[in-house]
């Protein structure tokens, strides 16, 4: 049986909170909508991880690349190209509970996907993705496109790709390389806007396998 000896003299710092939840307890509507976000605040929770914020549950509204930005042939440098709208109530909304976004830069999880899919294909322009991500995160902290300048740390690119490398996925419809491709490109063209140096970290979502 292992041995754990614990020196009470000697300080580490905080330990680092673990209680973060995934999504917010969205429930009602109208006005109505995020008024159970006062639970985050009463359990102190530290951040909200928003993946599968915007499927069926969200009625294609939220967080999703597809939902803000809902046509790729569009221009990417116009404001009026995306639909910021129902993500700015939830963050504003969590932000305001205490609570700082954890932000998933991807598409939610399409269940049933081997009958049909519909946002899980690779990018047919990976670096015109970058470059929308790039947006995405300037509206929420750079206040791009009347936008907001939250402190927000943490943005991931995709989510559990490595379900996808198979056939009939229900998180990514590519290959292994393709999926590195996209977060080479995203990674280093957000990294070079915001850079890790103003305590943000942009990262890939771990892979299932434990990467």
């Amino acid at each position: 049986m292992a041995e754990i000896k614990i020196d009470i003299n000697k300080k580490l710092g905080k330990i680092k909170p673990m209680h973060a939840v995934g999504q917010g307890p969205i429930g009602g509507s109208g006005k109505n909508l995020f008024d159970n976000f006062h639970y985050l605040t009463e359990a102190g929770a530290p951040y909200s991880r928003l993946h599968d914020v915007g499927g069926a549950f969200g009625s294609n509204r939220f967080v999703d690349i597809p939902n803000i930005f809902r046509n790729f042939d569009a221009d990417e440098t116009d404001p009026a190209s995306y639909d910021f709208a129902f993500t700015d109530a939830l963050i504003e909304a969590l932000i305001n509970a205490g609570v700082e976004p954890y932000y998933r830069l991807g598409t939610t999880i399409e269940n049933n996907s081997e009958i049909k899919s519909y946002n899980i294909d690779p990018p047919k322009d990976p670096h015109k993705w970058a470059r929308i991500c790039e947006h995405i995160v300037a509206h929420y902290i750079d206040g791009w496109a009347d936008g907001y300048h939250y402190d927000i740390t943490y943005w991931e690119i995709w989510c559990e790709p490595d379900d996808g490398m198979r056939v009939a996925s229900e998180l990514w419809n590519g290959t292994k390389e393709e999926y590195y491709e996209l977060y080479d490109i995203t990674a280093k063209r957000l990294k070079e806007r915001f850079g890790d140096n103003k305590g943000r970290r942009i990262r890939r979502h771990k892979l299932q396998c434990g990467g």
